[in-house]
């Protein structure tokens, strides 16, 4: 019969198993949780979320915390079931008449005792704890976050004396200070994220395809959204405003480039609500159209989609002529043409198909 001692060593093991499971648990939780939904978790007012987001903060130190905490139940367990399950083992056997020298009897014992300490430990304690973290990341988060921290603190002075002894390590391999910071998903892998969660129904299709636009937009340059000069419509700036009225009556566009018809190029941006306040007032002369004209911007086909959008906010304009250098005029580009390679089609009130020529 084994000694009492044994058995209560024996009930501690169970224990020291689930305190294992439970640092493994925090240690997934706290590298898998994202910064983004710990946000929101505190703006809905859980409290727990920002000691959370204190842990991530500092993710070396709080995984050189959890670590020291598995690594210590760890020997425990090993110094607590190794001889309580050998003499176990051993009383198991004694019924048997099975009697072998004491040589061979301890190391069989412990071997056996090894093998089911560690098919429980591996069971228990590593992967259910990670697959139960990894369905419930969230809740098993803010369940083990207090804990944590608590040993966070309990733990510092030797967190701190093995970083430091990390980092001469790794600074005498000329590895530098190795920091451990939440990954950042590049653009390929935020592309595969939408595609996954529109595959499995997450939102709406057409939220996806606006997040895969969004991702192209980045490649695109002007050239390929705009308007070629040949399409264009426009206004000659040799006519008077009451030809211009019956021009704009065909196509009644907001605003409309004027192009001088000895060059051909576009030397001004005219408003149709100035033209026909123009014409309200009487003015019939064939200069007013140059007169109530804004300069053009220009911008070069080449350039990056974004930055065109960025400097026609910028500059508060909602049409750009396409121009390379001192050649010829070879578009327009407007705003909705920018924004519409994000959103898609935009349907218009003011306009046919788009801002061409019948």
């Amino acid at each position: 019969m084994p000694e009492p001692f044994i058995w209560v060593q024996l009930a501690f093991v169970p224990v020291l198993i689930a305190v294992n499971a439970f640092f493994v648990a925090a240690e997934y939780a706290v590298v898998t949780i994202r910064s983004t939904r710990l946000e929101e978790l505190k703006q809905e007012g859980v409290a727990a979320a920002r000691v959370l987001a204190r842990l991530k903060d500092d993710m070396s130190g709080s995984l050189a915390t959890i670590q020291v905490c598995i690594t210590a139940t760890n020997l425990l367990l090993g110094a607590v079931a190794e001889p309580a399950m050998t003499e176990l083992i051993a009383w198991l056997l004694s019924p048997l008449g099975v009697v072998l020298p004491s040589s061979v009897a301890r190391p069989l014992s412990l071997a056996v005792g090894l093998m089911i300490v560690t098919l429980f430990t591996v069971v228990l304690s590593e992967l259910l704890p990670k697959a139960l973290t990894l369905q419930y990341t969230e809740r098993v988060a803010v369940w083990v976050a207090r804990p944590v921290a608590l040993f966070r603190v309990l733990c510092n002075p030797l967190v701190r004396l093995m970083n430091w002894m990390g980092n001469r390590v790794t600074h005498a391999l000329g590895l530098g200070k190795v920091e451990i910071e939440e990954q950042v998903h590049s653009e390929e892998e935020l592309e595969m994220l939408v595609d996954r969660a529109d595959d499995a129904g997450e939102f709406h299709e057409e939220h996806g395809d606006l997040l895969r636009r969004a991702f192209d937009f980045a490649d695109l340059i002007v050239r390929h959204v705009m308007i070629p000069i040949r399409k264009v419509g426009f206004l000659d700036s040799n006519i008077t405003v009451a030809e211009a009225v019956r021009r704009l009556s065909d196509w009644p566009y907001t605003r409309w480039p004027l192009i001088d018809p000895k060059s051909g190029r576009v030397n001004g941006i005219v408003n149709i609500k100035l033209v026909l306040h123009a014409l309200a007032l009487g003015a019939d002369d064939v200069a007013i159209l140059h007169d109530l004209a804004v300069a053009p911007m220009f911008v070069d086909p080449d350039m990056p989609l974004v930055d065109a959008l960025t400097e026609m906010r910028r500059t508060r304009r909602h049409m750009a002529v396409v121009r390379e250098g001192d050649g010829p005029d070879l578009g327009i580009i407007t705003l909705e043409d920018i924004l519409q390679a994000i959103v898609g089609k935009i349907p218009s009130e003011e306009r046919a198909p788009h801002f061409v020529k019948p």
